[in-house]
């Protein structure tokens, strides 16, 4: 265009006037002689162009040799298509693209070409004008290298990236969206969401509405279910924002997805799993446990979740039926009775019970409950459980499957994948070793119980003129034997020995300790009953039963009572060792407390005991017990001597048997029903009032 407006203008100018006129030209113009392609004119601009003088070829055969003018891929350019040569020949050029290698680098030029006429003085001249366009064209591949890297970065995202016009149809989809939704990138393109995935979740669209018409950015989270990833439900993070034209104008809308459905998943997973491992973890009565476990299973789990155990006979026994809806559970437990599981046959439960292995069926079809169904009311039923799929999973005991959990899906929407079964596996291993630990607790307190009561009288004696009483509070959970004991028994025909003590530790060592103490009581009480006798006698049993690795690794406190018949007021005889003292109460309500001291049994060969012999009248009560009472509150707030003295004189009135549970009650009550340590209490008292 610029080569035709000065060759237009200058077609009626001398050649001075022309070659003074292109001078004045901003851009770069030559004057070319027509056939020879002799350059014979280079305006200011063109001398510019070159750093210098521009080298004027004499001949066409000269361009290549002159001039470094290289095509669009960056080859040297033969000398007959050079523009200039070109034009020489005839050839009108318009915006003709060439690159001209030069010292400072390449520069890109828009070649122009057209003929100036002769005048009377000059011939005719081809033309030539270059527009420098290197600013251009860099911006421009500058503008493709952006766009390149924006295209790789759109299409190599982690995260799903669209965009949609204002009717919200895609414009374009990148591979990670077209990953997540399972569906081409192209097949997007022109459609709507819910056009695309019709099962999406219809917020989808609503979010992207909203930021249409208000332009404000949203970000939330979804769930929904898409056919690529089946029945299972995913779990996104979106992120909806205008797009906006250069006035402001709102022309789209952008879109980022980010699939957070594992991540969901695993919360969902710990959070399930510490619920049930809690609730597992209340109590030991793992049947009432298991169906606490199976009620948090549904609905989020599961529609039905049921639990079965096998029992030592080779029977089933249905623990647990789950359902969110009552009724439905209801008429679970119901059918359960009707059709209880049995392992002759090839339900699922049989397979896992026998087999260890976990089973999943995706689809329950009708064939199914007909091959399952006992007769056709069961089948009946079983339709109405309205199940679409479900799994099974074995409660392993010590490698022997004992149980098995049952879940069941009513929706064909939500059919259960491997992390269903990963899932109850778990809640199943979790719930087998509760089941495990429960009866092993049962075992270990049946052995505990059984073990204490060999260590205590089957029953106290009657005694002549006398109640005597006795209570007995193992601390803990009654899993170990207690180190407390006490002993009633007939000296001579007018003599007993009422004899308690309290053994170091708990568990087994201590039970031999206090069968030990009992049975050397009673044989050294044959000869003699006083205190310095049996407790003499226990002390060499106790250190002759070291270990011999700790000097007085067993020891343990006691006090023995030898009661006479034979004086008009029955007299008792009281020995200690390191013992707690035991208290007296009058029949006027008058209280003594009898500090005897002592030193502990077993802990230095020799003895030293506290001795103390009192009368008991008509109506007084003598009281021993173990320092379990006294610390039942302890460290905070322990039972004082002071405080128990009260409670014994309260039930000086009372029986025998009353005044003994007012003070375990006490006891109890300081503590918090929880003794922190066992607890032994004798009460002996004379019938009748003073």
């Amino acid at each position: 265009v610029h080569a035709t407006v000065l060759a237009q203008a200058g077609g009626a100018l001398s050649r001075d006037a022309l070659h003074g006129t292109l001078d004045l030209v901003p851009f770069p113009v030559l004057l070319i002689e027509p056939g020879t392609a002799r350059v014979v004119f280079a305006n200011r601009a063109a001398d510019a162009l070159m750093g210098g003088a521009f080298p004027k070829a004499s001949a066409a055969a000269r361009y290549d040799e002159v001039y470094a003018v290289l095509d669009g891929d960056g080859a040297p350019l033969p000398s007959e298509q050079h523009p200039g040569v070109r034009a020489a020949r005839g050839e009108r050029l318009e915006n003709v693209e060439v690159d001209l290698r030069l010292p400072d680098g390449v520069r890109s030029l828009l070649v122009s070409s057209d003929v100036v006429p002769a005048t009377d003085e000059r011939d005719e001249l081809a033309l030539v004008a270059f527009e420098d366009i290197t600013k251009i064209k860099r911006a421009e591949a500058a503008a493709r290298e952006a766009t390149a890297r924006l295209d790789t970065f759109f299409e190599s995202a982690p995260v799903g990236l669209a965009l949609f016009d204002r009717n919200l149809r895609y414009q374009r989809v990148n591979a990670a969206l077209a990953r997540i939704n399972g569906v081409p990138a192209a097949d997007h393109v022109g459609r709507t969401v819910l056009e695309v995935l019709p099962d999406q979740n219809p917020e989808v669209e609503t979010l992207l509405r909203g930021v249409l018409e208000t332009g404000a950015e949203v970000e939330r989270e979804i769930g929904g279910f898409l056919p690529a990833t089946g029945p299972e439900r995913r779990h996104w993070i979106v992120g909806f924002y205008p797009v906006r034209h250069a006035s402001g104008e709102i022309t789209g809308v952008g879109a980022t997805v980010t699939d957070i459905s594992d991540r969901v998943a695993a919360e969902q997973r710990s959070a399930f799993l510490a619920r049930a491992g809690e609730v597992l973890g209340r109590s030991l009565d793992f049947e009432t446990t298991l169906r606490d476990v199976a009620s948090i299973a549904v609905p989020d789990r599961a529609d039905w979740c049921i639990i079965d155990l096998l029992e030592p006979s080779g029977a089933i026994c249905r623990v647990a039926v789950a359902h969110s809806d009552p009724d439905r559970a209801r008429r679970g437990w119901e059918l359960s009775q009707r059709y209880p599981p049995a392992l002759g046959n090839d339900s699922a439960i049989a397979t896992v019970l026998a087999t260890g292995e976990p089973i999943l069926i995706p689809e329950i079809d009708e064939g199914m409950l007909r091959a399952a169904a006992r007769d056709a009311e069961h089948f009946e039923l079983l339709q109405l459980l309205g199940a679409t799929g479900g799994l099974a999973v074995p409660l392993v005991v010590r490698g022997r499957a004992i149980g098995a959990i049952t879940f069941i899906f009513t929706d064909r929407a939500r059919r259960p994948g491997q992390l269903d079964v990963d899932l109850a596996s778990e809640l199943a291993s979790l719930a087998a070793s509760a089941i495990d630990n429960a009866r092993l607790y049962t075992d270990r307190s049946h052995i505990a119980q059984t073990l204490q009561r060999s260590l205590l009288p089957p029953r106290l004696p009657h005694i002549e003129g006398f109640e005597i009483a006795a209570r007995y509070r193992a601390a803990g959970e009654g899993v170990e034997v207690g180190g407390d004991f006490y002993d009633v028994f007939q000296r001579t025909d007018s003599s007993w020995i009422l004899a308690l003590g309290d053994v170091c530790g708990k568990g087994a060592e201590a039970a031999a300790l206090t069968a030990l103490a009992r049975f050397t009581l009673r044989a050294a009480a044959i000869p003699d009953g006083a205190p310095e006798t049996l407790l003499g006698s226990l002390n060499e049993a106790i250190l002759g039963a070291q270990s011999g690795k700790v000097p007085g690794d067993r020891f343990m406190t006691a006090v023995t009572v030898c009661l006479d018949l034979d004086p008009p007021d029955p007299t008792v005889t009281i020995g200690a060792g390191g013992h707690p003292p035991p208290l007296l109460i009058r029949a006027d309500g008058e209280a003594e407390t009898l500090e005897i001291g002592g030193r502990a049994l077993g802990l230095l060969p020799g003895l030293e005991i506290g001795r103390h012999k009192a009368s008991l009248h008509r109506g007084d009560t003598l009281i021993l017990y173990t320092d379990g009472v006294l610390d039942a509150g302890a460290p905070r707030s322990p039972l004082s001597v002071e405080e128990l003295v009260s409670v014994a004189v309260a039930g000086a009135e009372l029986s025998a048997a009353r005044t003994a549970e007012l003070i375990e009650r006490a006891a109890l009550e300081r503590s918090g029903g929880a003794p922190r340590d066992d607890i032994a209490i004798v009460v002996l008292r004379r019938d009748g009032v003073a």
